[in-house]
């Protein structure tokens, strides 16, 4: 026969050995949805600069007067503020220039510099002169 004490119930060491895997469990995943948020956040960056740079380009390419040279331009897009930097030059075909265009943006979450989001190199006709 058992005795009434048994099955009355966890004991302080078992509850809170419990509250101590369920702490480090939801720490964990709590640390790992914070960094999934990030990568979703960098993500959409990197898509709107390649949307900036593209639009740059095509500025570009509608410019009447095309010349070699460096550029940098500020481009508020979506709600925010992208940093454009082209450079322009010759290349050994006499009629067509190579456009190297970034794109970089200050983040949130790095406080320390700018972050290149973006990259674009292209090809455009030169001007006729």
């Amino acid at each position: 026969m058992k005795s009434k004490n048994a099955n009355q119930g966890f004991t302080l060491l078992e509850v809170m050995l419990a509250v101590a895997v369920f702490a480090a469990a939801a720490s964990i995943l709590l640390m790992a949805g914070s960094g999934s948020l990030q990568k979703v956040q960098l993500l959409e960056e990197k898509t709107l600069a390649v949307q900036v740079a593209e639009n740059y380009l095509s500025e570009l390419r509608w410019t009447k007067k095309k010349q070699s040279g460096n550029t940098e331009k500020k481009i508020t897009f979506a709600d925010r503020e992208w940093s454009v930097k082209s450079t322009t030059k010759k290349t050994d075909n006499k009629g067509i220039l190579r456009v190297e265009i970034s794109v970089e943006r200050q983040l949130s979450w790095r406080e320390d510099e700018p972050y290149q989001l973006a990259t674009l190199v292209a090809f455009m006709e030169a001007d006729a002169s």
